[in-house]
Order: structure tokens, then C-alpha cells, then sequence
């Protein structure tokens, strides 16, 4: 058996919230079932992979198989599951046959993620912290070496604004997949794209723009005719 198990792509890792903190949230990097089913075809055919949920000891596992053409046997990975907070049964199924595929090979590049941490609004509930909106966030770049996570990049797809980058700053950018092409407003006065500044997104900067000026301005452009209307 010498088929390989490619790297995940950024379209098929989820982002999901990890722990809120009064600054802001951590957040951790998924995959989900469709994404593990998807990559077994892909890489063994649809009939060259089973899947099979067993009780052990009051616990479902869920059993992955791999046919062997060499062998003509079928080599088998198992784990168990955790019941979600909404469909218990639905969930533990669905966690134990993604675990299950984490042995298989699949995505185990996740287990790599650097602390992914980003500030938010939140308000304070009992003796912990909520957040007062929950972010849309996708993974728009991920790069992978040797089953490592060398780069990342999450973006605010309700505002459009890259929200966590790691490295820090990434160089340069290779050959990626990402959910969607992003398109950033543009200046009505230099024609350049408007880009987030501070803790404004770039969305925020432009509907400030409309709302006093009655036109899309990068920040440059705004402080210019900010210093027009008070000069």
C-alpha cells in the first residue's frame, strides 16, 4: 500500500472557539467528517475504504479500514468519540470516526497549530466571559511542510479583514487554495484599496468615509479631507 495522504488545504479547516478571556478568544483548528470522507475517496476510491461503529465497554468506536491490493487484506484504525453539546449520539459518532481518521493519517498537520489567540468584545457572564458576536472566521492561507503548519492566516469574512497571521508577518505568499477571493473596497479619491488600520477593518473605514464625506476613503485620503474641513 503505498498511497499517500496529502496535506489538508485551507478550504477544509474550520475555526471554531476555543476559550474566551476577558482581551479576546482562543480559537482551534478543525476538519470535519465530509472533509475526511472526501480525502479517503480521493485517495483509495470510494470502494477502497470502510467505516464501522462498535460498542466496547459502554463506548462507541468507529473502526476505519483501508484496502490492501497488495495483500488483498483490509488494515484497520480505530478510536472513540466525544457526544456534542447538541446530538450526543450524532456527535460521538461523528468525533470517533474523525478521530479515528486522524490515525488513518488525515490531517494530522492540525495537531501542529500555533496558540491562535484574537482580540474581541466580550462581556462578562457569571464567573466567565462570553463574546459579545461570534466571528465568521475561515482559514484563507495554510501552508504545510513535512506535516507541519509552517504558515496561517485567518480572515474576518464579515468584515473582510485579516485577523491572525503566523508567522507574524508572512514574506511572501506561494500557491494556495483559499474559500474565496477576497475584494477589498477601493478609494473613490486615490483609487487604491482601502486597508484596515488599527482597529478599524477596512469595511469600518470606508462606511466612515460615506458617512462624513460622502465617499469611500482610505485612511490617508480621510485624514486629508478631515484636515480640508477643519483647515
Amino acid at each position: 500500500m503505498e498511497s499517500t495522504i496529502r496535506d489538508l488545504r485551507a478550504d477544509e479547516v474550520e475555526v471554531r472557539v476555543g476559550r474566551v478571556t476577558q482581551k479576546g478568544a482562543t480559537f482551534l483548528l478543525y476538519k470535519d467528517a465530509r472533509c475526511d470522507m472526501n480525502i479517503l475517496d480521493e485517495t483509495f476510491g470510494m470502494f477502497g475504504w470502510q467505516r464501522e461503529h462498535i460498542i466496547l465497554n459502554g463506548k462507541e468506536f468507529c473502526k476505519v479500514s483501508i484496502f490492501d491490493g497488495e495483500t488483498g487484506e483490509w488494515v484497520s484504525k480505530m478510536d472513540t468519540g466525544t457526544e456534542s453539546n447538541t446530538e450526543k449520539e450524532k456527535g460521538q459518532s461523528s468525533d470517533a470516526f474523525k478521530r479515528a481518521c486522524f490515525n488513518v493519517g488525515i490531517g494530522r498537520e492540525l495537531y501542529t497549530a500555533p496558540f491562535i489567540f484574537i482580540p474581541l468584545e466580550t462581556e462578562q457572564m457569571g464567573q466567565g466571559w462570553k463574546l459579545k458576536k461570534q466571528p465568521n472566521l475561515d482559514v484563507t492561507f495554510m501552508e504545510v511542510a513535512n506535516k507541519k503548519i509552517t504558515a496561517l492566516e485567518i480572515t474576518n469574512m464579515d468584515t473582510g479583514e485579516i485577523v491572525y497571521t503566523f508567522p507574524k508577518k508572512i514574506a511572501k505568499k506561494g500557491n494556495y487554495t483559499t474559500k474565496t477571493d477576497y475584494v477589498l473596497p477601493v478609494c473613490d479619491m486615490c483609487g487604491k484599496e482601502i486597508l484596515s488600520a488599527g482597529a478599524y477593518s477596512s469595511q469600518q473605514i470606508a462606511e466612515l468615509g460615506i458617512k462624513n464625506f460622502g465617499k469611500k476613503l482610505c485612511i490617508d485620503c480621510y485624514r486629508k479631507e478631515k484636515g480640508k474641513q477643519n483647515g
